[in-house]
């Protein structure tokens, strides 16, 4: 719990999420980010819960430990700046939630790879092995919902209430 007070996210028994995009689509995920919640899913947004003077690299891999699931949300201008060599706090965020599921069971739903707008083959060969949900559309949103929602009922099922599992998928 500490982390998760410290990073600013209230722990209050439903899934979190964090999610981690290029800085261009900031208004872009603040919209899926509000659906989101609306449903019943906390998402952890740097804009909103990091505070001033706080180390963002050290809240940042707190709050990747932490959390229930990585939504990394691809996009064309995240593309186009890594085409064009450009640098992204989102590489690093991405290789830290994958060195997160180095520890968890095989099979675990943890990172969700999801795309807005037409995106090309990402090279990570973790990202490949998991189904990118298309959110471009509202049923692309409600398929990440649920996939968020069903995996995080069936890991507190059998863990008494606890919010520190993550879902198996």
């Amino acid at each position: 719990g500490g982390a998760l007070e410290a990073a600013g996210v209230q722990v209050t028994g439903r899934p979190l999420v964090f999610m981690s995009y290029a800085s261009e689509d900031v208004d872009r995920v603040s919209a899926l980010r509000d659906v989101l919640q609306r449903r019943g899913i906390t998402v952890w947004h740097d804009k909103q819960n990091l505070r001033a003077g706080q180390n963002w690299d050290d809240q940042i891999a707190r709050i990747i430990g932490a959390a229930d699931y990585v939504v990394f949300v691809q996009t064309d201008r995240m593309d186009n700046r890594d085409r064009q060599r450009q640098r992204g706090v989102y590489n690093r965020e991405l290789s830290r939630a994958i060195e997160r599921m180095t520890d968890l069971p095989f099979g675990t739903t943890f990172l969700i790879h999801v795309t807005l707008g037409a995106c090309q083959s990402r090279p990570e060969p973790e990202l490949n092995r998991v189904h990118r949900i298309a959110v471009d559309t509202e049923a692309g949103i409600e398929q990440l919902a649920r996939a968020i929602l069903d995996s995080y009922r069936e890991s507190t099922a059998g863990a008494h209430g606890t919010t520190a599992a993550v879902g198996v998928g």
